[in-house]
């Protein structure tokens, strides 16, 4: 799915429903959790290759990935 209609509360509602999604998203969403977004005039260095880290928010795995960028995105295909 695009980054700019993924959001926690749209992949609340489609998990609600019964169907799965992907996708990338931004991190300037409100409902993103602050701990995964990183402010990167602030830390002026990247995350070390292959950091994963995630948290899941009322049902929806939000995960941050470092690959050559920062990597963002939702699911609600996971077994927590």
């Amino acid at each position: 799915m695009d980054n700019y209609f993924t959001t926690i509360p749209l992949f609340r509602h489609l998990g609600d429903h019964g169907m799965g999604a992907a996708g990338t998203t931004r991190a300037k969403h409100p409902d993103f959790p602050s701990v995964l977004a990183i402010n990167k005039d602030i830390t002026k260095k990247r995350l070390e290759w292959n950091h994963l880290s995630g948290e899941v928010v009322n049902g929806v795995c939000a995960v941050l990935w470092q690959d050559n960028n920062t990597v963002l995105f939702l699911t609600t295909i996971h077994n927590l």
